[in-house]
């Protein structure tokens, strides 16, 4: 039995240069541990507002029917390494949001199950993807006590 739930990460825009190895890399461990899909939305829109509205839209789209969300935004909570490990293990199945360079909407903030912040500081969408992956996987070595994470 996998260590972590089935994962579908929804993220914008494509990776790009060094960053798309560093997605490649951690999204090619997940897949080996866990059921694991990364879609990516095309940012829409033409102002802000309507980027961040119309972006927002097509990501509640794309979450599976019923999956419960953890939303990656700066007004959510903090959370440690081991806390956030075990908040995952909580679900069977979890979507993870990785919102625009404008955020996310009000509705996608409504209908999450958690809103986390990854920093006190506001992190480029491109950083904020990598974090995330990073720390899936660092959940699993936590909850499986592999020596990758030295608490």
């Amino acid at each position: 039995m996998s260590s972590l739930p089935n994962i579908c990460l929804i993220s914008v825009s494509k990776p790009k240069g060094a960053w798309a190895n560093i997605v490649e890399l951690y999204s090619n461990r997940l897949t080996k541990i866990t059921k694991f899909e990364h879609k990516i939305v095309k940012e829409i829109g033409d102002t802000p507002q309507e980027t961040r509205d119309k972006t927002s839209r097509k990501i509640i789209e794309l979450v599976p029917q019923n999956w419960p969300i953890i939303l990656l935004d700066e007004t959510g909570s903090g959370t440690s390494s081991t806390s956030f490990a075990d908040l995952i293990n909580d679900y069977q199945h979890v979507c993870i949001i990785v919102g625009s360079s404008y955020g996310v909407s009000d509705e996608l903030k409504q209908i999450s199950t958690k809103i986390i912040r990854l920093s006190d500081m506001v992190l480029a969408h491109e950083i904020a993807r990598v974090l995330i992956l990073e720390q899936l996987y660092r959940a699993h070595t936590i909850n499986t006590n592999h020596p990758y994470h030295h608490s």
